[in-house]
């Protein structure tokens, strides 16, 4: 089941970079942060993530 919200999450950024189209190197590297972020938040949004993973992204985010 974890690897269909993975498939999910893949689909929808491809989805995006595909209407997208960037191009240039500023183009490619907002498109990549903006495809990650859009991942993560699909990500959580389907409880892709277990408990352990969820806290320990909080711990790096925070510093600890």
């Amino acid at each position: 089941m974890d690897s269909l919200k993975s498939i999910c999450g893949s689909s929808i950024v491809a989805l995006f970079l595909l209407l997208l189209k960037p191009s240039g190197l500023l183009s490619i590297v907002l498109s990549i942060a903006l495809a990650t972020a859009i991942y993560l938040t699909i990500l959580f949004a389907l409880r892709g993530f277990t408990v352990q993973e969820t806290k320990l992204i909080y711990e790096i985010y925070k510093g600890k």
